[in-house]
């Protein structure tokens, strides 16, 4: 992120500690040591004042050619790059005899670190202000301050090595807070119980492929999963904080395609009747509750033909910033999903082209700490290996163009016909196989399907 020069006039706001700063150049100079143990800390942006800067940046230049650390090296360095004058070395050796100890030194980073930070979000308030006041475009404007917020929030959730000590600690209390509230650890329900009991529901962080073939209903159990939500989450009695905020990406069906599955998914109403608006009197009430389920939800739906996982990645982090979390985001589907972030896409296949998005879904469900489902086409593969068979057994190979959609999903979910036979009867026998499960056990779950409705609902005994 590019920072700004602040004018004199707005000096006495800009988040700064002279003394703090002093310390912390004192300390790298008085114990080498620190160096090693804070490197991965440690930047020129901590430093508000220039010539603090410069001195850092002549220590860490030092450090890096193991040379030694004194008052006479680092002027050294700053006399041949003409950063110093008659009085720096004055200065470096006041800073030597400024404090009895670097014991501190943790105090001192711990500062300097919150006022970079604050400085940071000061930057940020001031390019929007003055961005507002040359503005041609409200979504230009809107885009550019989501990307920099995220950009400050990347900033402090990128990970440093850490002491397996620290994750042990965190490690105990989350066991703790499990113990003493068991539903801490579900993830998002999908209101399929023995699917939510096997995953124990969609975990944050978690890429997971759905994949079929060609009609079979992957897109129709997709939306199932945001029909039991948002069912399940009820209307406007609920608080919108207590609701899951949602987004699906239909690269192949409208939104109106869409809303039609989801009112018949709800409703019971066939989607025949639900297309003509052949709705009977006794059923009205039906359809005017799932417009208030629907009006009230957190449900957000992006019908645009043509998707990236930079287009994709941009629009959840704008959704995540208006609502402060993200629950889930389905993708229908990958197949249809271009590259398009300035790679040389046509030096590369189909293989490659499917393998880096679907490394960049992984990335994705990570940074933003939400499950990714992916809809993914199977490979004909299973055709001809299953011909003359009443059930297709799908294969983790059968996933279509890549076995890096394989390796980067934590939950592979395949969803096939039990009778390839009776693929044309409204009402089927389907089975969901856990493929794959990095956390958890494999498993096929049967499903009922009944075509009118498009609706899949879990067998019971």
């Amino acid at each position: 992120m590019d920072i700004i020069n602040f004018s004199k006039e707005l000096e006495h706001i800009i988040p700064k500690n002279l003394d703090a700063e002093r310390s912390m150049i004192y300390c790298l100079l008085a114990d080498h040591n620190i160096i090693d143990k804070i490197s991965n800390q440690l930047s020129e942006n901590l430093f508000y004042y220039d010539g603090h800067k410069k001195i850092f940046n002549a220590i860490m230049e030092l450090k890096k050619s193991d040379g030694q650390v004194d008052v006479v090296s680092v002027n050294d360095i700053l006399e041949r790059r003409n950063e110093c004058n008659k009085e720096t070395l004055g200065y470096l050796v006041s800073l030597v005899c400024y404090l009895p100890s670097s014991i501190n030194y943790e105090t001192y980073l711990n500062i300097l670190n919150r006022d970079m930070k604050l400085r940071g979000i000061l930057n940020v308030c001031f390019s929007t202000i003055e961005s507002v006041r040359i503005a041609t475009s409200v979504d230009k404007i809107m885009h550019e301050l989501v990307k920099k917020v995220n950009e400050l929030i990347k900033i402090e959730e990128d990970s440093t090595l850490s002491h397996v000590k620290l994750l042990s600690v965190k490690f105990i209390n989350k066991m703790q807070e499990i113990m003493l509230n068991k539903s801490s650890n579900i993830g998002l329900k999908t209101e399929y119980p023995i699917l939510d009991k096997t995953t124990n529901g969609l975990q944050r962080g978690d890429l997971i492929v759905l994949a079929a073939r060609p009609s079979v209903g992957k897109t129709s159990y997709a939306l199932n999963l945001i029909s039991n939500i948002v069912n399940k989450e009820g209307s406007a009695e609920n608080n919108e904080y207590d609701k899951s905020v949602i987004a699906f990406f239909s690269l192949e069906m409208s939104a109106n395609q869409i809303l039609e599955r989801i009112y018949s998914n709800i409703s019971k109403i066939s989607m025949n009747d639900i297309k003509s608006a052949n709705i009977s009197k006794e059923k009205i009430p039906d359809i005017w509750n799932v417009h208030s389920l629907l009006y009230y939800s957190v449900f957000y739906i992006d019908d645009s033909a043509i998707q990236t996982p930079l287009t994709i990645k941009e629009k959840c982090q704008k959704l995540k910033f208006e609502h402060d979390t993200i629950d889930l985001v389905i993708i229908d589907y990958l197949q249809l999903m271009t590259l398009g972030d300035g790679k040389n896409v046509s030096s590369m296949n189909k293989t490659q082209v499917v393998g880096e998005i679907s490394r960049s879904l992984k990335v994705l469900a990570k940074e933003l700490d939400c499950p990714v489902v992916v809809l993914s086409q199977m490979s004909r593969n299973i055709e001809t290996r299953n011909e003359g068979s009443k059930k297709s057994t799908p294969k983790l190979s059968d996933l279509r163009d890549s076995g890096s959609i394989e390796q980067d999903a934590d939950i592979v979910l395949f969803l096939s016909r039990e009778d390839e036979s009776n693929k044309n009867e409204s009402i089927q026998n389907m089975i969901l196989s856990i493929a794959k499960h990095r956390q958890g056990e494999l498993k096929d779950i049967e499903y009922i399907w009944n075509g009118q409705k498009a609706t899949f609902s879990e067998k019971t005994y």
